[in-house]
């Protein structure tokens, strides 16, 4: 596990995200035919499979989420199915979904879509709340 920026590995501290990566003789090369591709899954030798995860003092590694899915907002990673589980913990929510949005400062904010469910009236705020 390491982050994805630095390449450096992990703390085992169940808090802290990297990317899980693997490398080796039984690790593919890269992509048939496709350069690109081949080049943006592997790193330093490292094959990054996507998948963000923390890593427990006791070695027991825990999927979080897929990389695609991570916003990086003002240097910290939001977890986009958290946000999505929050958002559902209210009761008139019918579907919802996050995204990234671009943001001057903070290169990206969370940006929530969401449908109620048929009669339910809610503000932001109190789905916020």
């Amino acid at each position: 596990m390491k982050d994805p920026g630095s390449m450096k590995s992990i703390s085992p501290d169940a808090k802290t995200m990297g990317e899980v990566m693997f490398r080796g003789n039984t690790v593919m090369n890269g992509y048939l035919k496709d350069l690109k591709a081949t080049e943006d899954a592997f790193k330093g030798g490292w094959f990054r499979t996507g998948d963000m995860a923390v890593r427990h003092p006791d070695g027991y590694i825990e999927l979080k989420d897929r990389a695609k899915d991570i916003i990086i907002s003002g240097g910290e990673n939001i977890n986009t199915i958290e946000v999505v589980s929050v958002i559902f913990s209210y009761p008139a929510v019918l579907e919802a979904a996050v995204v990234g949005r671009p943001d001057d400062y903070y290169g990206e904010t969370p940006c929530a879509f969401v449908i109620l469910k048929d009669g339910n009236n809610a503000s932001v705020d109190d789905i916020i709340k």
